[in-house]
């Protein structure tokens, strides 16, 4: 198709367009290593390059300067062109289809020109992903996070289950793909904070801020990734409603949790169990062991809760103002009473 791709006047799309909910289909044609790392919510993955191509092709760059990196990239290329030609013409057509790299340079304006040439309407997106993590980054520093609601609670009481509920609202540790607790990471897949960023970027653009806003009350972290200062600041200063549940409940929706909806999971929920030592001792440690290997999960996981769990965070609830209490015990209510809150 010849080697001059690189060359074609493609017609560009801004981020703050781009990312508009619902508009774009995003391809992205950075290596596998690089889209991992982080990439644009619902974007698509199609490498020019993979990880060992771009990693030959700039140490060619730098040892003898870009036209013999062009030539070798279009070697790399040009077999390829039968298969990226039909995963381009097999991608949906009801929106725009945007094409992403780095930076918006040569790897996105050479298959922005290709779709084009086989009849695949395209447009390069405007500084790449570097433009839009900078569109993160503003994001989240000029918005003023208004009509947040802040949910807080006990382990257990369902705060999580409220969120996912609710129709408006932000769902933080599913962006991140942690629960924030000791057994946070269980059957998750943990995202890198570029990747929770724009998740959260994603949400903040679809959510009505002129309604109630509901988040979970998290520390500055969740799992290993940080919230943005701006919105952490927000949700302290923001309205707080306080969840409760009996103990009974908080334990049935624990073990719910982590061996009934995932009982491959046992074995590592187990090994977490034992580090409780270093809080509990090593004789309450091995009583919590000997409930769990038997099978006998409530009595386990009620020590955890109250022995554990409530110790570490009561002491936080207990300075805070709350607008309302509510009890969990009936999640449908509880969420029906929210989504009607002014």
């Amino acid at each position: 198709m010849g080697q001059n791709l690189h060359l074609t006047k493609a017609q560009k799309i801004s981020v703050s367009q781009a990312v508009l909910p619902g508009f774009a289909l995003v391809l992205d044609v950075r290596s596998p290593a690089e889209w991992a790392v982080g990439h644009i919510p619902g974007s698509v993955n199609l490498p020019l390059l993979d990880d060992q191509e771009r990693h030959l092709i700039g140490i060619l760059y730098k040892n003898e300067g870009p036209a013999a990196a062009i030539d070798q990239g279009y070697r790399y290329f040009e077999p390829k062109e039968q298969t990226l030609a039909n995963q381009l013409l097999s991608l949906p057509k009801d929106r725009p289809l945007v094409i992403a790299c780095a930076r918006g340079g040569m790897r996105s304006q050479v298959m922005t020109g290709f779709a084009e040439r086989i009849g695949c309407a395209a447009l390069q997106l405007e500084g790449g992903y570097k433009a839009y993590r900078g569109f993160c980054l503003q994001l989240f520093e000029t918005h003023n996070f208004k009509n947040l609601v802040v949910l807080h609670g006990s382990t257990g009481v369902g705060k999580t289950l409220v969120i996912k509920g609710l129709n408006n609202a932000i769902d933080l540790e599913g962006y991140a793909g942690h629960r924030g607790s000791m057994f946070g990471g269980v059957g998750l897949e943990e995202k890198s904070q570029k990747n929770f960023e724009g998740l959260l970027v994603q949400r903040l653009l679809e959510v009505d801020w002129s309604r109630p806003v509901f988040i979970e009350g998290e520390s500055r972290k969740v799992g290993r990734v940080s919230l943005p200062p701006k919105l952490f600041e927000a949700m302290c200063a923001s309205r707080q409603i306080l969840l409760t549940a009996p103990l009974k409940i908080r334990v049935e929706r624990t073990r719910f949790e982590y061996i009934d909806r995932q009982p491959q999971c046992v074995p590592q929920i187990r090994e977490l169990v034992a580090r409780l030592y270093q809080d509990l001792g090593h004789q309450r440690t091995a009583e919590l062991l000997a409930w769990f290997d038997e099978g006998q999960y409530d009595s386990c996981f009620g020590a955890i809760l109250t022995e554990y769990y409530d110790k570490k965070y009561d002491h936080t609830l207990n300075r805070m103002t709350f607008e309302a209490q509510m009890d969990t015990s009936d999640l449908l209510a509880v969420v029906a009473l929210l989504e009607g809150w002014a």
